[in-house]
């Protein structure tokens, strides 16, 4: 965990939660963790009105509860 890391191993983080004041290294993995504190949701769904906290969905979505893959698109 973070805190082992920062104790044991003597690295400082580059950048910190304003609201926890967790330390990470990678500013996106920074803003992800932010919004577990916000709730902010800023990826929507393409088939629903709901909101996701990261654009990652595994290549899966579920949608009314059935698990669909998703396609990706071909450039």
């Amino acid at each position: 965990c973070y805190e082992h890391i920062q104790k044991e191993h003597g690295e400082g983080f580059k950048h910190y939660c304003r609201f926890c004041n967790r330390g990470f290294n990678i500013k996106a993995m920074l803003q992800v963790h932010e919004r577990s504190h916000t709730g902010e949701k800023p990826f929507p769904c393409p088939f629903c009105d709901m909101g996701f906290q990261t654009n990652r969905t595994g290549g899966v979505i579920y949608v009314e509860g059935i698990l669909i893959p998703l396609l990706k698109k071909k450039m």
